[in-house]
């Protein structure tokens, strides 16, 4: 077994360690250049500053870092004088539904086996404006891209609450022991279909979902079929968000009102600029704006009413 050192103690770690891409190895030490992670253990694995590599005799160092890749490996080259022969990138095989499990299997350990839910509360009512969820009582309300974590637990009103996603059957696989708590009916979706009735959700959510979907048109349309005539859309939507493995589309304001909301009667449109350390705090704290930037990340909430003279076929 191979003695080594892995360069790189964050997300794309935890992602690594996950898959069981490690467990060939033996790991003498980690590496970061973060110097407070510095002294620390992780998974009872000292970490190292890189200026004490050398101090470890080792086969390889193993890269676990996709943004920082090459930046890292000629570092360790220039400054420490390690063989470029002896430093592996570990590369996870991406797809987005590969991704996507991952993010969601990180969280739930770091949870510590139980998805944290409540926050949605003053998150959804935010969005709608409304001080509890009696806006809702005794009607049908669905989540679209709600993920595994129980969006919608946290209110009793509804006379049914409905989760949809594309990955429902693998996050039963993973999470299901905690996702039967969740007093949801999950469905699984398509890519491009959504297997409810025309017309048959009162109020439907959405949360920074659909810069998810490979087929934006189609489920921009199955929204719109699936939601009752003056039925309530309740929508969060990140604004010129780059694209990634998990993120198909960089939204916009003109490619949503053209794809959603002109089918809509809005009640409230809310864009603000995405604080760095809370996205939402400027939308929350009403520091709206009128246009926004192409070069500059955003947050859309919108509570929109489905126009009663529309019927999508």
């Amino acid at each position: 077994m191979k003695k080594v050192v892995v360069f790189g103690v964050g997300q794309y770690l935890k992602r690594v360690i996950m898959r069981d891409m490690l467990a060939e190895y033996d790991i003498i030490a980690f590496c970061d250049n973060d110097k407070n992670k510095w002294g620390s253990t992780y998974n009872g694995v000292e970490i190292i500053a890189p200026q004490n590599l050398m101090d470890y005799q080792f086969d390889e160092i193993l890269l676990c870092t996709k943004k920082y890749n090459l930046e890292i490996k000629e570092q360790l080259v220039k400054l420490y004088a390690i063989p470029i022969d002896k430093i592996i990138t570990i590369a996870i095989p991406e797809n987005k539904y590969e991704a996507e499990l991952d993010f969601w299997k990180v969280r739930y350990q770091e949870e510590k086996l139980e998805f944290k839910n409540d926050f949605y509360k003053d998150f959804m009512l935010s969005i709608a404006e409304e001080s509890s969820d009696e806006f809702w009582k005794n009607k049908i309300v669905a989540d679209f891209g709600c993920g595994p974590r129980g969006s919608l637990k946290w209110t009793n009103t509804p006379t049914m609450k409905i989760g949809i996603d594309v990955l429902v059957p693998e996050y039963l696989k993973k999470f299901g022991d905690n996702m039967i708590t969740h007093e949801m009916v999950y469905v699984t979706s398509s890519e491009q279909y959504i297997p409810l009735p025309d017309e048959s959700v009162d109020v439907l959510v959405t949360t920074n979902a659909l810069d998810h979907v490979r087929d934006l048109e189609s489920m921009c349309k199955e929204l719109i079929r699936i939601l009752k005539h003056n039925g309530t859309l309740l929508a969060s939507f990140n604004i010129n968000e780059p694209k990634t493995e998990t993120v198909p589309y960089t939204l916009t304001v003109s490619l949503l009102e053209d794809m959603l909301l002109k089918y809509f009667n809005i009640s409230t449109y809310r864009l603000a600029y995405a604080d760095e350390k809370d996205a939402y705090l400027n939308v929350k704290n009403n520091r709206l704006i009128e246009k926004i930037e192409e070069d500059r990340r955003g947050v859309l909430w919108v509570r929109a009413t489905k126009n009663q003279n529309y019927y999508f076929k």
